[in-house]
């Protein structure tokens, strides 16, 4: 699978009969830019996404964030992976806030703190990470 530049995916969750279980915080160095693709979300429709190469505990990943909401509006994670160069550690966490899932993304050993997420977008927006 190497040789052919196949790497597994970074889940930040798992799906259950009630709802999405986070995996718990992932400690990842940034290994490259993020790559414009385009891949079908978790509905089947196409859509854009950055695909990110991660390692964690020496293992090399991929990871994916939509560039837009299911409103068509900026996805709120991208306000905080614009500043991330290849080389940076950050943690990766799903977590909940009420009702709703969100990607919390934070340099090591800071706190987790909310997004700044409109009440329109809701978990649709982080469901590609989920298993």
């Amino acid at each position: 699978m190497d040789s052919l530049g196949v790497l597994p995916k970074l889940h930040l969750g798992i799906k259950t009969p009630k709802g999405a279980i986070s995996t718990g915080p992932h400690t990842v160095k940034f290994l490259a830019e993020p790559e414009p693709i385009t891949s079908k979300d978790f509905a089947g429709k196409p859509g854009k996404y950055l695909r990110f190469e991660v390692e964690e505990n020496g293992l090399r990943m991929h990871w994916r964030a939509a560039v837009l909401n299911r409103e068509g509006q900026a996805n709120y994670l991208l306000e905080r992976l614009v500043a991330i160069k290849p080389g940076d550690v950050r943690v990766l966490e799903m977590r909940k806030a009420g009702m709703k899932n969100y990607i919390d993304i934070r340099e090591v050993g800071a706190e987790a703190q909310l997004p700044d997420v409109d009440e329109g977008e809701d978990a649709e927006d982080v469901q590609e990470d989920i298993t």
